[in-house]
């Protein structure tokens, strides 16, 4: 599997199946406003979309910078908040 189709199947997977366990179970616990509801849904196709779209025009190697990059910036924003939390 290339890489381009394993990260697509991994963002389906995740953004299909657990989010919609973790929404449930929020809305278990409390209110889920629902204009938030509607414009994540709507951001979340648009992106997916996009995503899919740019990756079609520009391949692989697109896709996998990208990757790369997101992940780094999520890495170093929850160690930010992490630390800061601590002190």
């Amino acid at each position: 599997m290339d890489f381009l189709r394993a990260v697509s199947l991994t963002f389906f997977t995740v953004g299909i199946f657990w989010n919609a366990i973790g929404a449930y179970f929020l809305s278990k616990i409390g209110y889920i406003p629902t204009n938030i509801l509607v414009i994540l849904i709507l951001g979340s196709f648009a992106g997916g979309y996009f995503g899919a779209h740019m990756s079609n025009l520009k391949g692989n190697k697109l896709i996998k910078n990208t990757f790369t990059v997101v992940c780094l910036l999520v890495g170093v924003s929850l160690l930010v908040k992490s630390i800061g939390s601590l002190i």
